[in-house]
């Protein structure tokens, strides 16, 4: 028994050396492998990113959008600093949280429950209102330290600024409360416009709320690209003073839309559509038509009612690229060029018109129905003749007709740098398979195929440019965030669909067409212009028209074209026509633009002698009475002195010299003031006479060289040499001969 108890503790104390030993290296295994796993979960990009949520708070820097200017670098849309007001209810004392709630309420124009159940959440924070400017981000600033209130954040933000309103905002488009594009280039060259956002990384406690620690990491933004586009904001505005009235004197049910374009490269200097928006305010109705709408039946005798949803997206679409028409006579001017280009007419052909035409089954008439008889190729342009368009469209053939169609890019879209540019779709035009004699009569005058305003303007600029189809396009210029030209856009040119011949036969066509007897609503005297007008019925509904105008300039050598569409005017109000309800409109643009791109005025010997007129005796009269009778006769006046009767005229009655000019009318012993003559030698009458009435002279011109359309003035002589001191109002005598000029 002994020997037992002694081996069996000897056994224990064996037992408990290698417990001793090999317990401690089993425990350190399991701390190796332990270490192990843990350096894995560590290092594992999932377990890293979740332990950086729990411990790291991010605070987002915003990117500024990038600057949109016009093509002289007047901005259109910029982007400036607002506030995003941000609440940490959890943090906000019980006793606090009405006050605060009635302060934020009253100063942010927000409903008091609203934001008193935003300060009694539990949440961490909360979003009380986006975008808030500056004055309103001031008062709160103060109001939190005024009031020791730590749960109010202030987070920058920006904000988009239109600083011109509606111009042009139908080009330019308009961005959501998150600054992301929504129409227009704002949607289009969205990626380039929006930047990247920076952020501030800085631990964290708990609740994820910033702790103040060493530990903060700042991350810049990089603010969008800008962009330079070939809008001209004074064009523009041109454009849109004119359409603003066709629209007011036509009530057009369906709007309107102008473009002017530069011929030579497909830059678009202008484009407008009505109704238009703000773009400050996108989603309020701006025009009063719009508002009037409201509520109100879409069409006589319907019982469905136009929404505010239906009259924003009018206010938004973009008629100029996304609204397709039936072009009407605008449209010859294809169908003559394809037919001169193909040889199977020249200027010299003629055709028939007797007030009508039938083809096959379907007889067309001539808005003149007694007829226009035998005419040649320019005048069938003058007289707007159907049937002598029917006669050239089958002289062309269904075959010819339709290459031509694809050549000047209606089977395609233009592919111009705006969102939802329609046309081109096969259901818009007659394919050449389904192309009988009746389809190709009434094609040939604009008639059955469907186009937008972006394709005919741009059509139209092939036709007289020479032949060449460019693509147009709005953006001329990337710059980025210190303002360096980082991409280009120019010219792209698709193709040539006519010769240089053929083009110029079409301008001298167009030309005499707008300038026959001056009876064209788009005539001014002193510029030549080409140009078309255009009238269909819309949706082959009975009493709807849209009446268009087209026209370019100068026509010898184009540089812009600009064309006005009206849709569905009002018949109460006078003609559908297109001449009558686009014409005005187009001749204001015209005039007004060519003035300001620097083109004088051209007039011939005859047109100069015609402006001639006599001075009428004001002498004796009271000044209200000596004005009236100055304008019957032409003449402007300027009261010198402070007397209510005329007592002394310069010049004085009788006296030869040019429309419009100012005469001086004296009426106390003030003395005439003295002017210096200036140079005119060389310059054309026009000219002429502005720097003569700049100088505070009027101007008579005597007879010269008698001239052609296509003559033009130039001052050879002057009677009175640079310098020469007269009396203001004097009339400086000046002699002219004419150049024709090639072309």
């Amino acid at each position: 028994t002994e020997r037992k108890a002694a081996m069996k503790e000897a056994m224990n104390r064996r037992m408990k050396r290698r417990l001793n030993v090999m317990v401690p290296i089993a425990l350190g295994l399991v701390l190796i492998w332990v270490l192990y796993n843990l350096g894995k979960t560590v290092s594992d990009p999932f377990y890293r990113e979740y332990a950086n949520a729990q411990q790291l708070s991010e605070d987002a820097i915003p990117a500024d959008r990038g600057t949109i200017y016009d093509t002289n670098g007047e901005v259109l849309a910029e982007s400036y600093t607002v506030w995003t007001v941000q609440l940490s209810p959890v943090t906000i004392d019980a006793e606090d949280k009405e006050m605060v709630a009635q302060f934020l309420a009253e100063t942010l124009e927000l409903d008091y429950n609203t934001v008193l159940a935003q300060c009694q959440q539990t949440n961490r924070y909360a979003v009380v209102k986006k975008q808030v400017e500056k004055p309103e981000a001031d008062a709160i600033r103060e109001f939190a330290q005024e009031n020791g209130i730590t749960a109010i954040a202030l987070i920058e933000d920006t904000k988009r600024y239109y600083p011109n309103n509606d111009l042009a905002s139908h080009v330019i488009g308009y961005v959501g409360s998150d600054n992301q594009g929504l129409g227009g280039i704002e949607l289009e060259y969205d990626d380039l416009l929006t930047g990247t956002p920076g952020k501030i990384v800085s631990a964290a406690d708990a609740n994820g709320n910033a702790i103040a620690t060493t530990y903060e990491s700042e991350y810049a933004p990089v603010d969008g690209q800008s962009l330079v586009l070939t809008i001209d904001s004074q064009i523009q505005y041109y454009v849109e003073k004119a359409l603003d009235q066709a629209v007011a004197d036509r009530n057009p049910s369906g709007g309107a839309c102008a473009i002017v374009m530069n011929v030579n490269n497909g830059e678009i200097l202008a484009m407008a559509s009505y109704p238009d928006y703000n773009p400050n305010d996108p989603f309020t109705l701006y025009t009063s038509t719009q508002q009037a709408k409201l509520n109100q039946p879409i069409s006589e005798g319907s019982t469905t009612t136009y929404t505010n949803s239906d009259l924003l997206y009018q206010q938004w679409n973009n008629k100029c690229t996304s609204w397709t028409y039936q072009p009407g006579s605008v449209f010859k001017i294809f169908t003559g060029s394809s037919a001169l280009e193909e040889g199977v007419i020249d200027m010299n052909t003629t055709f028939s018109c007797s007030g009508s035409m039938r083809v096959a089954d379907t007889t067309f008439g001539c808005h003149n129905s007694a007829g226009h008889g035998i005419q040649t190729l320019l005048d069938a342009y003058v007289n707007s003749c159907n049937p002598a368009f029917i006669q050239i469209g089958q002289a062309l053939g269904v075959e010819k007709f339709s290459e031509y169609y694809e050549l000047y890019g209606f089977t395609e879209k233009t592919g111009i740098d705006l969102p939802g540019e329609e046309g081109g779709s096969s259901n818009l035009y007659i394919a050449p398979e389904n192309m009988g004699p009746v389809e190709l009569a009434s094609s040939s005058f604009g008639q059955t195929t469907m186009v937008t305003p972006i394709q005919m303007i741009t059509a139209i600029a092939a036709a007289v440019n020479g032949g060449y189809l460019y693509q147009p396009h709005i953006v001329k210029e990337v710059l980025d965030q210190n303002g360096n030209v980082v991409q280009s856009y120019g010219a792209t040119l698709k193709r040539q669909v006519i010769s240089e011949e053929v083009s110029a036969e079409i301008r001298e066509c167009l030309e005499a067409m707008v300038s026959a007897n001056g009876g064209s609503t788009a005539y001014i005297e002193g510029y030549r212009i080409g140009g078309k007008s255009g009238t269909s019925q819309k949706n082959n509904q009975d009493g709807h028209y849209v009446g268009s105008f087209a026209a370019f300039a100068p026509a010898d050598d184009p540089e812009i074209v600009a064309m006005v569409v009206v849709d569905d005017p009002d018949l109460t109000l006078g003609s559908y026509y297109g001449s009558a309800v686009a014409g005005p409109a187009l001749q204001s643009i015209m005039g007004d633009t060519l003035s300001y791109l620097g083109y004088s005025k051209e007039f011939t010997a005859e047109q100069i002698a015609a402006m001639e007129k006599t001075a009428p005796s004001l002498t004796g009269m009271d000044i209200e009475t000596a004005t009236s009778t100055a304008a019957a006769s032409g003449f402007e006046v300027r009261v010198i002195g402070s007397g209510s009767t005329v007592l002394d005229q310069m010049p004085r009655n009788g006296t030869a010299m040019a429309e419009g000019s100012t005469i001086l009318l004296y009426t106390d012993d003030t003395v005439a003031t003295t002017c210096t003559v200036p140079n005119v030698v060389g310059m054309r009458p026009s000219d002429a006479n502005y720097t003569l009435t700049a100088a505070g002279l009027n101007v008579s011109y005597n007879e010269g060289v008698g001239g052609t359309a296509q003559s033009t003035a130039v001052v050879t002589s002057q009677n009175y040499p640079e310098g020469t001191q007269l009396p203001a109002g004097s009339v400086v005598n000046i002699n002219f001969s004419t150049i024709t000029r090639d072309g």
